[in-house]
């Protein structure tokens, strides 16, 4: 039996071995198809010969459907949204970049962007391994929860949310003290979504998209890419977000679409401190803006990140 597919584009036919066979549908795969290439790019297939088990021949409404398949384009020109994303700024850290911090919150404002996520590690801590009482300005957790209230930027019409990360719970784990209620209840501007993880709705006019601030544990890996592929992997599909923001590494990084994750490293506010000039680890310091488009399913279609890099200066003593 011989069954007419004039009409299909290149594009819908894939190689095997010797010949094409239409793509995308469990009756047809392997199946011989013999065709001529006419100028225009058109694949004209003047016979299509069903060699199934069997001897089974192609089902006349699958041939129907294929010719009808389409894929709408306004699923690329959904709702658009737009934050800017900002993690480890360390605040309490004799490295710490307050000007790296406040030119993000200048550059947020003058973009437009009205939310900023933030991954965790407000603040330094303490006790974080043996001799960081040394890296640290400001000791204390009611003293840095003052210095965070008091110096992080605050724009009107801009608000944080954040999580905490290793460094600000070292004041929990230590004493039981929750320093992102205290932040949040003295900074109107500076919501607290919990510790090490939150996930939040992020709504637009027709859809909306799960979207998870992490802020794991453990060192880093020699390749950057190894924790996020690591920590998707281990998620069953009803668990995975939409998007997903990490924290704690240090790293600046877009992994997009890995098991349906368009996922961030969220990078950093520190400078390369002592601990990790002896471990060899590298500081992408920087914060991004994200733009990205939801269509009313749901489903994020186009997403665009843009990393903001910061490059601090050699210092060379006697200059």
């Amino acid at each position: 039996m011989k069954n007419d597919l004039s009409g299909f584009k290149k594009e819908d036919l894939i190689w095997l071995g010797s010949h094409y066979c239409v793509h995308g549908h469990k009756y047809i795969e392997h199946l011989p198809c013999f065709f001529k290439e006419k100028p225009d790019g058109i694949c004209e297939l003047s016979s299509f010969i069903t060699q199934q088990e069997g001897g089974r021949e192609m089902d006349a409404n699958v041939l129907e459907l294929l010719k009808k398949r389409q894929v709408p384009i306004h699923q690329y020109y959904g709702d658009v949204v737009r934050f800017g994303v900002i993690s480890d700024t360390h605040m309490g850290s004799i490295y710490e970049h307050q000007d790296v911090l406040n030119l993000a919150y200048k550059v947020f404002k003058k973009e437009g962007i009205e939310k900023v996520y933030h991954a965790g590690d407000l603040c330094d801590g303490e006790g974080m391994w043996h001799g960081h009482a040394y890296e640290i300005h400001t000791a204390g957790a009611d003293a840095q929860v003052k210095l965070c209230v008091e110096k992080y930027p605050k724009f009107k019409g801009v608000t944080t949310y954040f999580i905490l990360g290793s460094h600000d719970l070292s004041f929990f784990k230590r004493a039981g003290v929750d320093i992102g209620n205290l932040i949040a209840s003295k900074r109107k501007d500076l919501v607290y979504l919990g510790q090490e993880e939150a996930d939040i709705w992020v709504k637009a006019r027709k859809g909306k998209v799960i979207m998870r601030l992490s802020h794991p544990g453990g060192g880093s890996a020699y390749s950057i890419s190894y924790h996020p592929q690591k920590y998707i992997e281990s998620l069953s599909g009803g668990q995975k977000p939409n998007i997903l923001l990490i924290g704690h590494y240090h790293k600046a990084f877009y992994l997009p679409c890995y098991r349906n994750v368009f996922t961030l490293l969220a990078g950093t506010i520190e400078g390369q401190t002592g601990f990790m000039r002896r471990k060899n680890l590298a500081a992408h310091m920087g914060f991004w803006i994200v733009e990205f488009r939801i269509d009313k399913d749901g489903s994020v279609m186009r997403f665009q990140p843009e990393f903001f890099a910061h490059y601090e200066k050699r210092v060379i003593k006697g200059e």
